[in-house]
C-alpha cells in the first residue's frame, strides 16, 4: 500500500494536512509517500495542523525502511494573538449575554444605571478572562 501525505508549509515547517491511499500495491516512490497511513489526529479542535514532517538526516536508502525517510513530530501551531483575543472576546460576549436578562430586570427603571451596570460587568469579565 502507498499513502500520500498532503503537506503545507507554515513558517519554516512542513505540516501534515492529510494522508490518502493512492495505491493498493507497490512501494513509495515520490516525496511524502509512506506504506502506512497516519493514524493520529492531524488537526486540533480549532482545525490547525499538529504534526510536522522533515527529512531524516540519518536515513540510508540502502539499509533503512522507506518509511524512515522522514521524521514526524508533534509540533502544534500556536494560536495567533488575534485568535487568542477573538476567543477571549467571544467568551466575554457569551458570559455577558447570559447575565443580560438579570441586569436588565435589575435596572429596568433606570436606563443610566443599566448602561453603567453593563459596562461594569464587561470590565469585570475582561479582568476575569485570561
Amino acid at each position: 500500500m502507498v499513502f500520500q501525505y498532503k503537506i503545507t508549509i507554515i513558517g519554516n515547517r512542513r505540516y501534515i494536512l492529510s494522508s490518502e491511499l493512492i495505491s493498493e500495491t507497490g512501494a513509495p516512490r515520490e516525496s511524502f509517500q509512506f506504506t502506512q497511513p497516519f493514524t493520529l489526529e492531524l488537526r486540533n479542535e480549532e482545525g490547525k495542523p499538529q504534526w510536522t514532517i522533515r527529512e531524516n538526516p540519518d536515513y540510508n536508502p540502502e539499509t533503512d525502511h522507506i518509511d524512515h525517510r522522514y521524521i514526524i513530530e508533534y509540533d502544534p501551531l500556536e494560536p495567533t494573538i488575534e485568535e487568542i483575543e477573538a476567543k477571549c472576546r467571544e467568551k466575554i460576549k457569551h458570559q455577558l449575554q447570559n447575565g443580560l436578562p438579570d441586569l436588565i430586570l435589575a435596572n429596568r427603571d433606570n436606563p443610566e444605571n443599566l448602561a453603567k451596570a453593563l459596562c461594569d460587568r464587561a470590565k469585570e469579565l475582561e479582568k476575569e478572562t485570561p
